[in-house]
């Protein structure tokens, strides 16, 4: 690829930095363009929108009831009820106002007004459209008793369906809002009739007021009749629990808290004569046993601590007098010390019997007289409760008669003296506006549908590939007449982008001539053999031999320019039928040769991709200074990505206004999947007219002198 192309890649690449902004200018320009269609939709859309407001829309009116919340609330007499007061929070607004449009409430406004028998509420009471008139008889003519057959039950449910389709209506038609900083809520219904509505707004609130009244009613009734079986049975508990005190007192009636306290002080007394016993016992024992142990005189001298036995324990062992003395005295001693042991013992097991006594009564009692405190308490509790709940009960049963409701009406609703919909300046606004926003989507939908190409920048930034040429649409009505203009109109601006474009093609390398040019499209009618002949008639202007081939072995394109034999061409040279000298024809007029197809029954890829095909351009390559191959549509057949492999200039044309981006990605994709280089792109009868009518303005200057007309071309 030549270092020109590059420029022209590159310069194309640095216009996606204004991608946007030239997004933008096309859809403006787009909206101008449609201007007209655009405020024909309004238009129409407004005078839609006039028509339904003047005479299809219903008239819809509004009428307010306003219902405050007593803050503060007095009682007739200084008692405590049973049912609260509501408060004045953020939640018990909203609960009110859930209550308002309570299905219960509504239903009962619905009985009251008789609102079944409303055809604005009740649908099924309104003329029955066509459709359902249809279905109706269709229905009684294959199902006729369906009605008779329908039971009690069935009959009672339809009923209830059609009451709660009612209140839904109503529902529909009721706003409630609180009033902000307040404690007052607007009560708003909307109606076909003023009166009506004035009238539902009215009965909503006082139907509000009243359940509260009913509700409070209510509550006092259930805690009287709760109240009431609640005394009536804790009078039975009281009763119950006095006698239980009774029958344990009258079964214990020694059982008192001094009593007890006196059993505890003999008892604390017992324990210290006890604990004295017990020492004086273990001290009687431990003489005995001292006594009975010690062995001589003196030792039991010692231990009895008797005087006359220690004088007697000197002579003793010598005086047998003195000896028996001493025995009769020593055992007269162990027997008191024997006496005095058995005492202190039989003591001591009198005052542990004692103890034990004691301690039994005191433990029993004490557990009586914790029942009979229980007992007691039990009782206490009783009488406590009952009065209480007695007392609450002669409360409840003295305000019965005198409720009052938490809310009260401070202002009715007033019949409205006008509706308060259709709005019909804004459904004219509203429709103007919708007009316009889908005349300006369904413009720029178009818009963006519309992947074609007006401007040489736009097919650069979308291909990549440099625009070689900007060939403006020419007013003929033939074809054979296309060749003659350029010839008869050697300086007009066509004819100068011609020139262009073949300077462009012959410069592209400076490194080479290209003697083989490939012009092609992506489809059919995009100009190609028209810019083959043209640029054929500029390069003989050069004094060049030129040699335009028909590559368009199907459609023979060339027999509509020129009067040339159809019989015989490219075929019968590579079939050996005839020579190149036979087949080539001279146009005198325009100055360059002519090679037709010919005819033949043979596939047109496998021709030119055969050996014979690439020998006759090589010799063609020595008798001619340009070629010029007029190749079919590249998505239509593969001949062209084949002849282009054989070339050194692949020329494709876009048509301006037509050539989609898919379609000339796709057909540049092929070209360059079989390694052939592209050398630039031809947009194609460019039309004045409709530059300007996309917003162009007269910023391609020469394509201006022309109009639109009839262009022939394949």
């Amino acid at each position: 690829m030549s270092m020109e192309h590059y420029s022209h890649a590159g310069s194309a690449s640095h216009s996606r930095d204004s991608d946007e902004a030239v997004i933008d200018l096309r859809f403006l320009r787009a909206l101008w363009r449609d201007k007209f269609i655009i405020l024909a939709f309004g238009l129409v859309a407004m005078l839609a929108g006039a028509y339904y407001a003047y005479n299809v829309a219903t008239p819809i009116y509004s009428a307010t009831a306003q219902v405050m919340r007593n803050n503060q609330t007095g009682q007739i007499v200084d008692l405590p009820s049973v049912v609260g007061e509501l408060s004045n929070d953020s939640n018990a607004i909203g609960s009110e106002i859930q209550v308002i449009q309570s299905r219960v409430l509504l239903g009962d406004v619905v009985d009251v007004l008789d609102l079944i028998e409303d055809p604005e509420f009740n649908g099924r009471l309104r003329t029955p459209s066509l459709r359902a008139r249809i279905r109706s008889a269709i229905s009684s003519w294959f199902f006729p008793d369906k009605q008779s057959d329908t039971s009690a039950s069935d009959r009672e449910a339809m009923d209830r369906a059609i009451r709660d389709s009612v209140i839904s209506a109503l529902r529909a038609h009721l706003s409630v809002r609180n009033l902000p900083t307040t404690s007052v809520f607007n009560i708003t219904v909307t109606s076909e009739s003023p009166q009506k509505a004035a009238l539902i707004a009215d009965t909503i609130a006082q139907q509000y007021v009243q359940d509260q009244i009913d509700v409070k009613r209510e509550s006092m009734k259930e805690a009287i009749v709760w109240l009431t079986d609640q005394v009536g049975q804790l009078q039975q508990d009281l009763e119950q629990s006095e006698v239980r005190v009774s029958e344990f007192q009258s079964a214990n009636p020694m059982i008192t808290p001094e009593v007890l306290a006196g059993l505890q002080r003999q008892l604390s007394s017992v324990r210290d004569r006890l604990e004295s016993t017990r020492s004086n016992a273990r001290e009687a024992a431990a003489r005995l046993a001292m006594l009975q142990n010690a062995e001589s005189f003196s030792e039991k001298a010692a231990v009895s601590g008797n005087t006359r036995l220690e004088q007697l324990a000197a002579t003793a062992p010598s005086n047998a007098a003195d000896a028996a003395e001493f025995d009769r005295t020593y055992s007269a001693i162990i027997s008191d010390a024997q006496a005095n042991q058995t005492r202190q013992s039989s003591n001591l097991t009198a005052l542990q019997n004692s103890e034990e006594r004691l301690s039994g009564q005191i433990e029993r009692q004490g557990q009586e007289l914790i029942q009979l405190q229980q007992l007691t308490r039990e009782a206490e509790a009783n009488r406590l409760l009952y009065q209480y709940f007695l007392g609450r009960l002669k409360e409840t049963s003295a305000q019965q008669g005198i409720q009052k409701p938490d809310s009260r009406i401070i202002a009715e609703a007033v019949v409205p003296g006008g509706p308060i919909e259709p709005r019909k300046p804004l459904i004219l606004v509203v429709s103007l506006v919708l007009g316009l926003a889908l005349g300006t989507g369904i413009t720029l939908l178009r818009e963006v549908r519309n992947r074609v190409f007006h401007t040489a920048p736009e097919l650069e930034q979308a291909t990549g590939e440099q625009v070689l040429g900007q060939i403006p649409l020419v007013s003929v009505n033939r074809r054979q007449k296309l060749l003659s203009y350029f010839h008869e109109h050697g300086t007009s601006a066509a004819a100068e982008s011609i020139r262009n474009l073949r300077t462009s093609i012959l410069l592209s390398d400076a490194d080479s001539d290209p003697q083989i040019i490939m012009v092609t499209s992506s489809l059919p009618g995009e100009g190609k053999t028209s810019i083959s002949l043209a640029l054929a008639l500029n390069m003989t202007g050069l004094g060049k031999r030129v040699l335009v081939m028909e590559g368009d072995i199907r459609r023979r394109a060339l027999g509509e320019y020129f009067d040339i034999d159809q019989e015989k061409g490219l075929m019968s040279v590579l079939n050996g039928a005839a020579t190149i000298d036979e087949v080539v024809q001279h146009n005198a007029e325009f100055g360059f040769d002519v090679l037709g197809s010919g005819k033949s029954t043979a596939n047109a890829a496998d021709i030119v991709s055969s050996p014979n095909f690439s020998a006759l351009l090589t010799e063609l390559r020595s008798r001619y200074d340009h070629i010029i191959i007029d190749t079919p549509p590249v998505l239509i057949v593969p001949d062209s990505r084949i002849v282009a492999k054989q070339v050194d200039r692949v020329v494709v044309v876009v048509k301006w206004n037509q050539t989609s981006r898919s379609q000339l990605s796709e057909a540049l994709n092929m070209i360059d999947s079989v390694h052939a280089e592209i050398d630039g792109l031809v947009l194609n009868q460019i039309s004045a007219s409709g530059m300007r009518s996309y917003g162009y303005g007269n910023s391609y200057g020469s394509y201006y002198a022309y109009s639109s007309s009839d262009y022939y071309d394949r």
